[in-house]
């Protein structure tokens, strides 16, 4: 069935490189962040949420978020999708 979109939107985006990160620390042993974010964004998909998802061949890191920051700011204030 179509659903509506969601009332708000969602922005995700993730570094290829985050595939063992050391769930340990984290007080899990899921350490895959890329495949965590993957499924994440098929259940939003699947639930008719507004999000936009991002892959990246790099890992996770200021200089990225701050380059990325322009984008995501006009996509959250953006009135499309």
């Amino acid at each position: 069935p179509i659903r509506s979109p969601r009332p708000f939107r969602v922005y995700i985006d993730i570094g290829t490189y985050e595939r063992n990160v050391d769930g340990a620390a984290l007080g899990s042993p899921d350490g895959d962040f890329l495949g965590g974010n993957r499924r994440l964004s098929r259940m939003l998909n699947q639930r008719g949420y507004r999000y936009m998802y991002r892959e990246f061949h790099d890992g996770h890191s200021w200089g990225r978020w701050r380059n990325e920051l322009p984008f995501i700011l006009r996509w959250f204030f953006s009135s499309g999708k």
